[in-house]
C-alpha cells in the first residue's frame, strides 16, 4: 500500500524478530490492509503459534486468497485450523469451496459446518432463484 516494498521487508523484519504476539497480529493487519496474500499464505503455512495462523488465514480470506486457501486446507491436519480455513471461504463470499468441503471431507465435524456456512453464504442467492423460480411457473400458468 504505502511504501511498497521497503514496507513489506520492514514488516517480515517485525514478524521474524518479534516475540510479542500482539505486534505479530499488527502485522498480520497490516499485510491484510496492503492486500499482501503472498505474505499472509506464507504465515498461514509457516506460524507455529495456531492462534496467529488462524489470524493469518482469516485475513487471507478477506482479501479474497481462495486459491491458497484452497492449498492449506488440502494439506492441513488440524480440525480447528480446518475450520478456519472454510471461514476464510465464507469471507471471501466462495461458498462453492464449502459446499465442496461438505461433500467430500472425511471429519464429521467439519461437514456440519460446511453446510451452515454455506447456507448462510448463499441464502440471498436461493431466495434469488426461488423467487424466479416461482414468478417464471407464474407466468406460464398465466399465458396458459
Amino acid at each position: 500500500m504505502f511504501g511498497g516494498n521497503r514496507a513489506g521487508s520492514a514488516l517480515t523484519a517485525i514478524y521474524t524478530n518479534s516475540q510479542d504476539a500482539g505486534v505479530k497480529r499488527a502485522v498480520i493487519q497490516s499485510y491484510m490492509m496492503s492486500g499482501n496474500r503472498e505474505q499472509l499464505f506464507k504465515l498461514a503455512k509457516s506460524e507455529k503459534d495456531e492462534g496467529l495462523k488462524r489470524d493469518a488465514i482469516r485475513n487471507l480470506g478477506l482479501v479474497g486468497g481462495l486459491s491458497e486457501l484452497q492449498q492449506l486446507y488440502q494439506s492441513e491436519p488440524s480440525t480447528d485450523v480446518r475450520r478456519e480455513i472454510l471461514q476464510g471461504f465464507f469471507l471471501a463470499g466462495d461458498s462453492s469451496k464449502m459446499v465442496q468441503a461438505a461433500e467430500t471431507d472425511k471429519d464429521p465435524e467439519l461437514r456440519p459446518h460446511c453446510h451452515t456456512q454455506s447456507w448462510a453464504n448463499g441464502q440471498k442467492r436461493h431466495a434469488a432463484i426461488n423467487l424466479r423460480e416461482r414468478n417464471r411457473s407464474w407466468l406460464e400458468r398465466r399465458s396458459v
